[in-house]
């Protein structure tokens, strides 16, 4: 998935504040608003306690297949997955609207660690 690891860690950073407390500027509301719709609209019903630990696992970074192995006991396998796939392209989607380019200097990184990684085992 390419929603793993330092694209990840740029999303939570556009999100939340250092130390994991939310961000003043109202992101993680526009977030959970958009997760709380999302749950309702594959639940039926809205689920409160469920968002928050979806906004739990997103302040972890956790990775998107993490996530849908954490919910398919809670809702299900096929929704777990349309969930995850969902919120994996929702949060890359905010990032890459933020404009600062922390999407493409996390990819950058990436690319940076694994091309030293092929260096160094030449």
């Amino acid at each position: 998935n390419e929603w793993e690891g330092a694209a990840m860690a740029s999303w939570r950073e556009y999100v939340f504040e250092g130390g994991g407390q939310l961000a003043e500027e109202g992101k993680a509301e526009v977030v959970q608003a958009s997760v709380q719709d999302k749950v309702t609209s594959l639940l039926g019903e809205a689920n409160d306690m469920l968002v928050e630990y979806i906004m739990l696992m997103i302040s972890n970074c956790k990775a998107m297949g993490d996530v849908a192995t954490d919910l398919t006991e809670l809702i299900g396998e096929a929704q777990s997955l349309e969930f995850a796939e969902w919120l994996g392209e929702y949060l890359q989607g905010a990032s890459e609207l933020q404009g600062d380019g922390a999407a493409d200097d996390a990819e950058e990184a990436g690319k940076a660690e694994a091309d030293q990684g092929e260096a160094e085992g030449a």
